[in-house]
């Protein structure tokens, strides 16, 4: 077995062994009928901010009797946080026009945006990275949920620098227009009731000649997912839970809550309850992240380019990943490294490892001589 082959067995041997799958992100246990209440500093799947300490979400038990936690007595609570684009806190950058933050909501422990501050208006958060994309002319970025970034044109000589580029949904351009470099690049629209509502954002931080063709480099991308959005009103339902407020937002309970031993109770979303299969009551909340860690995509998804705007065809790529503790970030596409070369039996260095082994091999059976 050659080299080459076997580095990618090894590689794809690691991919498997993080198979997409279920991860559970568990809070603290209680022990025996007491009220609780958690926050992102006892249950890491609510979302705190490192930075600033803040935090928005909050499960608490009110009160408990036994095994029963009675109807309106298990509380869950979130509010909108304002929270700075990463790229808006580079002071070695222009900012995003107007726009330099968004209200960040931790809903059913994940992440989502309020529209406008809205609390009640929510729609799901697809990307926040700071990461680098390179792109030819003629290529595309494939960004999630059915949103395609495409790079029509670069134009590396003009003063300044620009590109043509193109936002698709589901296979649809829903923005076409001219950047340049050192630029954000916004595109902006009414939904949800709600006018001019960022829905994706990129810095455009370099557009440059390349090796072999044209290139534009984008960093700090933000997506929302509209098909996500979800208005919430008094009186609606959530797994176990009934809305009480939309500002701020606060659910309880509809019924009472059995916390039978050795179960898992699910709440709302991929919020549940472990309980302990034991005499006593001892039980946590818990989410299942699925598909978080090893995920693996086909390249032609993350990113494609037409052949007629290339020099000459592209090199063999892989994907780099940044594992999170939450999600996987696809970084960037690099070309694959020159294998080195294995030594074969017409080589210096297939005879210098036969000369290694063979020494080894001698020291070995001298040792067992002595012990005899």
């Amino acid at each position: 077995m050659n080299t080459k082959i076997s580095i990618s067995i090894m590689i794809t041997l690691v991919l498997l062994s993080f198979s997409a799958g279920a991860v559970e992100i568990r809070g603290t246990v209680v022990e025996g009928a007491s009220p609780h209440n958690w926050t992102a500093q006892e249950f890491a799947g609510f979302y705190y901010d490192l930075d600033t300490g803040e935090s928005f979400e909050s499960l608490t038990i009110q009160s408990i009797s036994g095994r029963t936690i009675p109807s309106n007595a298990l509380v869950y609570e979130t509010k909108p946080i304002s929270v700075n684009f990463s790229y808006s806190d580079d002071t070695n950058k222009p900012i995003y026009g107007t726009v330099k933050s968004y209200s960040l909501v931790g809903w059913q422990a994940d992440k989502w945006v309020a529209l406008n501050g809205k609390p009640n208006k929510l729609v799901k958060l697809s990307i926040e990275d700071d990461v680098k994309r390179t792109l030819y002319g003629g290529s595309t970025l494939t960004l999630g949920n059915g949103y395609v970034l495409k790079v029509s044109a670069v134009d590396a000589n003009a003063a300044p620098r620009q590109a043509w580029i193109s936002l698709l949904k589901d296979g649809n351009v829903i923005d076409d227009t001219v950047v340049q470099q050192n630029t954000i690049y916004n595109f902006q629209k009414d939904m949800g009731g709600e006018k001019d509502v960022l829905i994706f954002s990129a810095y455009v931080s370099s557009i440059f000649d390349g090796k072999e063709a044209q290139m534009i480099q984008f960093q700090y991308l933000w997506l929302i997912d509209e098909s996500t959005f979800v208005e919430v009103k008094t009186s609606d339902t959530y797994g176990i839970f009934k809305v009480t407020s939309t500002n701020p937002l606060r659910l309880s309970n509809d019924a009472s809550l059995s916390l039978s031993r050795d179960s898992i109770i699910s709440l709302m979303g991929n919020m549940k309850f472990r309980v302990a299969d034991s005499d006593v009551l001892r039980f946590y909340p818990m989410v299942d992240i699925i598909g978080t860690v090893g995920d693996v995509v086909p390249l032609t998804s993350v990113i494609t380019s037409n052949a007629s705007n290339v020099s000459k065809p592209c090199e063999p790529t892989i994907v780099e990943k940044i594992v999170e503790i939450e999600k996987v970030v696809y970084v960037n596409v690099t070309p694959v490294p020159t294998p080195i070369p294995v030594p074969t039996e017409k080589s210096p260095g297939f005879e210098a490892l036969l000369m290694g082994v063979a020494l080894v091999m001698g020291v070995l059976l001298s040792r067992k001589l002595n012990e005899k």
